[in-house]
């Protein structure tokens, strides 16, 4: 439904449909400073990219092979061998030599876990989608707002990544949770733990913030960024079937299409724009 999606719904490929799993094919990796969403970047943010080959991303070897993406799954397990180069990207964005990225309890204030580093996959896309939502939706790796993100590639392993991939972005809320039983701390749920050829998984530390569609019967995994908040939806929906009947509207696409966009264009004007700081001084990550 288009009222919970803050941003298109991109699409990609499914690579392996016949073992039964959703598994998507990791094209690259980068960091961008300062946390953030597709939907709501930090500004005047920089990217650097975890200079890994597809096959280190991946965990194995060939297009075929990916990252299953799983719902049933907490945390996120990625390849052990990618390790080495996320913690030199995470050296660097947060411009601290010392910055080791580990799964150690940490003590951080909320504030502070919003300005670590969003994480920006690419993935493989589904071309006859892909051609459908065309390269203006924030989630395609032709939109403008990805140009620095690539422009900031410096490293030697090739990138092979086309107009038809998208983007999913993971805002340090969604990979950093903070303890129940000890408010204050927190922990990373991203784990790199999985042997090469092993079968690495993107859990709810991945998907959360997103509406996900597993589309079998297409051999494709839509990604659209999402407030996940039920009672805003039903608030909206609401909202927008008073106007259509105040308007004497009838279930036309068009009128129902525009209804909605006046309601996103009214939440955009009304959010928040809040910019990420290096605040981090004082926690674990200074």
């Amino acid at each position: 439904d288009s009222l919970l999606h803050s941003t298109p719904m991109v699409y990609a490929d499914n690579v392996s449909p016949g073992i039964g799993w959703y598994t998507v094919h990791v094209k690259g990796m980068f960091l961008r400073s300062k946390g953030g969403s597709l939907s709501e970047p930090a500004n005047n943010s920089r990217y650097i990219r975890v200079d890994a080959d597809e096959n280190t991303l991946n965990g194995n070897a060939g297009a075929n092979h990916g990252i299953i993406v799983d719902s049933g799954t907490t945390d996120s397990y990625l390849p052990s061998n990618l390790k080495p180069a996320f913690v030199e990207a995470w050296k660097a964005v947060l411009r601290d030599p010392n910055a080791e990225y580990h799964n150690n309890h940490i003590e951080m204030s909320a504030e502070q876990v919003k300005t670590l580093p969003t994480i920006l996959v690419v993935l493989q896309g589904h071309k006859s989608s892909s051609a459908e939502t065309n390269d203006v939706a924030v989630g395609m790796t032709g939109h403008p707002s990805h140009a620095a993100m690539f422009n900031s590639i410096t490293d030697k392993n090739p990138l092979t990544i086309s107009k038809n991939d998208v983007v999913v972005a993971i805002p340090p809320e969604h990979y950093m949770e903070e303890s129940h039983r000890s408010p204050g701390t927190w922990i990373a749920r991203i784990y790199f733990t999985e042997k090469y050829g092993q079968q690495s998984i993107f859990g709810s530390s991945f998907m959360m913030g997103h509406e996900i569609l597993f589309d079998n019967s297409s051999g494709r995994v839509g990604f659209s960024e999402s407030h996940c908040d039920y009672s805003r939806y039903m608030e909206e929906r609401d909202l927008m079937l008073d106007q259509i009947r105040q308007n004497g509207a009838t279930t036309h696409q068009d009128d129902t299409a525009t209804v909605v966009e006046e309601v996103k264009e009214e939440e955009v004007v009304n959010s928040a724009q809040l910019v990420g700081q290096d605040n981090l001084h004082g926690s674990g990550w200074a």
